[in-house]
């Protein structure tokens, strides 16, 4: 009886771990935690900080993309891009798991979309994503 009801318990415990565990990792969602934005006449870099709000990061370069589309979509929950002044030339992203991290300033990994060229403005990350080529840090 006592043996019973002890596997009952440590089975209870045993699922609320791995429910808590699943929700820190799968359970939120990204978002930008910063932004800013800098160019001239023909150019305009977009900077932003991203919070992933997971435990562990399995894939870099699908996380990077994951973000470039949600940049391009404008898609992030807290924050719009005013893309109806200038769409962004070049992109630059710095990712924290969680927001402690990005508070203490320590990254999990930095990012950036660019063009060959650089200098000229000729694409932007909306209409012209394919010109553009991901650049891990």
């Amino acid at each position: 009886m006592i043996r019973k009801r002890t596997v009952i318990i440590a089975i209870t415990i045993l699922l609320l771990l791995a429910g808590s565990l699943s929700y820190l990792q799968w359970g939120r969602q990204m978002d930008v935690s910063s932004s800013s934005g800098s160019g001239s006449d023909n150019h305009y870099e977009l900077r932003v900080s991203v919070i992933l709000n997971t435990l562990v990061v399995t894939d870099q370069q699908k996380c990077a993309e994951q973000i470039f589309e949600k940049c391009r979509d404008n898609s992030f929950h807290s924050v719009r891009f005013s893309y109806d002044i200038q769409i962004p030339h070049a992109l630059s992203v710095t990712v924290y798991k969680k927001q402690k991290d990005a508070e203490s300033g320590n990254s999990a990994f930095r990012f950036s979309y660019q063009q060959e060229n650089q200098i000229d403005g000729s694409y932007n990350i909306v209409d012209n994503p394919e010109k553009f080529t991901l650049e891990m840090e």
